[in-house]
């Protein structure tokens, strides 16, 4: 059973001066390097503090003495378009092995998700990730009604346009010879070799369908994938989440 998270603290990076920000990443990225290999500290700063976003927060979750032990980083990004455009939600989280499992990052991801909702009832928004591990998008195929890419339906070809769009536009590399679906992160996940058989061997279908699309997740390669956040798409995850959680108690 995972680890309990005894407390949350959530920072608005812009803030934050200079000297405290550089703080705060330099603390995030020791962390990181806990969970992730791969990337270094520029680029961790780049995804963490994003210059293009309306805002940038960190949520840092902390075990029952106070050490950090996870984070998740969320930011805001409007997208300019013909009209009025459209509003993107970009994720960055990692939560050492003994604490994952209590649906955290899903739950921040829904209350960032009803607040700007309910905020912009009116504008278009995404949450747009590269899933590097099939633990993330099994988080998000078994709570959201609608995902891109799904197991069972296909994306219609608008969607997979601005898909590919958004993935070239975040600098989101591609590979050569390998579909544009998949695109060069450089993390990678820290899995034990039972971990890396437990998913290798998941008779669940989204897991299943991860690893066909992206059999390679291992060497730091992710998974273009696109949530809509439509009140109905966000209710529904809640219901689900919610559910899950009275089962559980």
């Amino acid at each position: 059973m995972a680890k309990k998270i005894f407390s949350r603290d959530t920072v608005t990076l812009e803030s934050l001066d200079e000297n405290g920000k550089q703080q705060l990443i330099d603390g995030l990225f020791q962390l990181n390097c806990r969970i992730f290999a791969g990337g270094d500290k520029l680029e961790f700063a780049q995804r963490i503090c994003r210059k293009e976003a309306r805002w940038n927060k960190v949520t840092i979750y902390r075990n029952q003495m106070g050490d950090p032990v996870g984070y998740c980083g969320f930011h805001l990004i409007d997208i300019p378009g013909p009209e009025c455009g459209y509003s993107v939600i970009r994720v960055e989280t990692g939560i050492l092995r003994e604490y994952r499992g209590r649906g955290e990052t899903l739950k921040l991801c829904l209350a960032e998700g009803f607040k700007c909702k309910f905020q912009h009832p009116m504008r278009t928004l995404y949450i747009f990730c590269t899933l590097i591990h099939p633990s993330s998008y099994h988080l998000l195929q078994k709570h959201f009604l609608q995902i891109f890419p799904h197991p069972d339906k296909g994306t219609p070809p608008a969607v997979a346009t601005l898909m590919q769009w958004l993935a070239d536009y975040f600098g989101e590399k591609r590979i050569a010879g390998i579909h544009q679906s998949i695109r060069d992160v450089g993390w990678e996940t820290r899995d034990t070799e039972e971990e890396q058989a437990f998913w290798a061997t998941s008779p669940q279908p989204d897991i299943r369908f991860f690893l066909e699309q992206n059999p390679d997740y291992g060497k730091g390669r992710g998974l273009v994938t696109l949530v809509p956040l439509t009140l109905p798409n966000l209710l529904v995850a809640a219901f689900i989440y919610v559910k899950k959680r009275i089962q559980k108690s």
